[in-house]
């Protein structure tokens, strides 16, 4: 038993190192297929000279080897980095997962801050899926192959296959911003405004 469990942590640690490796790998991709460099992302909307950019690219480590970058990341997520953008010097304690000299914040420091709005908004907006889900569901069963059974199947498909990150902006584009439908909303705290939270779960904010 105990040599099973060694023997799924350790393919878990495998796991986790390739998934990591191949998600760092495919975001070198695009600029690769698009003959461009990643330090574009952090200058101006003029275009630098070739000296320029290139001064960029190794000031922030992009002039070094995939695999070699990969080690420095994963190096900050242990043991911490400095950073630096050519003209300050940070040091990013571990885990580092990057630093925002946009911001002057750490990336753990930003993910910690947004970390209780998502929390509240996914937790909120399960159980506003299931809920719906179980009485959309209860309704098709007592109509099966009604119209509202075959509307109902069809929506949820679409709302499982189509991902959210290509449906928000769509219903962003058409109910709030070309239809007016939906009102500007804030997010407020369950425990400080729980009339605004429950607004800020059904509309955009």
């Amino acid at each position: 038993m105990i040599r099973y469990i060694i023997r799924r942590i350790l393919a878990g640690i495998l796991v986790l190192a390739a998934a990591s490796f191949l998600t760092f790998f495919i975001f070198q991709l695009g600029p690769k297929f698009a003959h461009t460099s990643p330090a574009l992302f952090y200058v101006g909307k003029i275009p630098p000279d070739q000296a320029t950019l290139k001064l960029i690219e190794h000031r922030y480590g992009f002039d070094l080897p995939v695999w070699k970058q990969y080690l420095n990341w994963l190096h900050g997520i242990f043991f911490g980095r400095d950073l630096t953008d050519g003209t300050s010097t940070v040091h990013c304690s571990a885990p580092c997962l990057g630093y925002s000299f946009r911001l002057n914040l750490p990336v753990t420091t930003m993910i910690k801050q947004a970390l209780p709005i998502e929390v509240s908004l996914a937790a909120g907006a399960a159980t506003l899926w299931l809920l719906g889900g179980l009485t959309i569901g209860s309704i098709s069963a007592l109509k099966r192959g009604t119209l509202f059974d075959r509307s109902a199947m069809t929506m949820a498909l679409a709302a499982v296959s189509l991902p959210i990150f290509f449906t928000g902006p769509i219903l962003l584009l058409v109910f709030k911003y070309n239809l007016g439908w939906l009102p500007n909303t804030n997010f407020a705290s369950l425990t400080s405004d729980p009339a605004q939270w429950f607004k800020s779960l059904i509309l955009p904010w």
